[in-house]
């Protein structure tokens, strides 16, 4: 896996997500500008995370190989903006989505947790 300081925007938005729910991953990316609102391309969205989600591969995370097999229904150069530890992504979840949303989703804030150590470390 890639390290999370690598990351861009897109990528640090799906690894923040994550696969468990993927209407609001799509929701998340949509809301942020970062992919087109259609149904096919929500339907190639679903279908490539759940396939790198099951490969067990070395090399770059799911969220990686995702955001690379999506990019023909990207649309905002932002995407590819740096964004180590998924910084700009934890700030833009917490201010898109309500506490109550966010309760349901106990992978999303154990994330959270994870990635805000993990700048700590490469910090210091």
């Amino acid at each position: 896996m890639e390290p999370p300081t690598a990351w861009n925007l897109l990528t640090a938005s799906l690894a923040l997500c994550g696969p468990e729910d993927l209407a609001f991953t799509w929701k998340f990316l949509v809301h942020e500008g970062l992919v087109r609102d259609d149904p096919n391309d929500r339907a190639l969205f679903e279908l490539t995370y759940r396939e790198e989600t099951a490969r067990r591969i070395t090399g770059p995370s799911a969220a990686a190989r995702t955001a690379i097999r999506i990019q023909p229904i990207v649309v905002s150069a932002h995407a590819a903006q740096p964004d180590p530890c998924a910084a700009v992504a934890i700030q833009h979840l917490r201010a898109t989505t309500g506490w109550f949303e966010l309760r349901r989703h106990p992978k999303v804030r154990d994330r959270i947790r994870r990635l805000k150590n993990a700048r700590a470390i490469f910090r210091s």
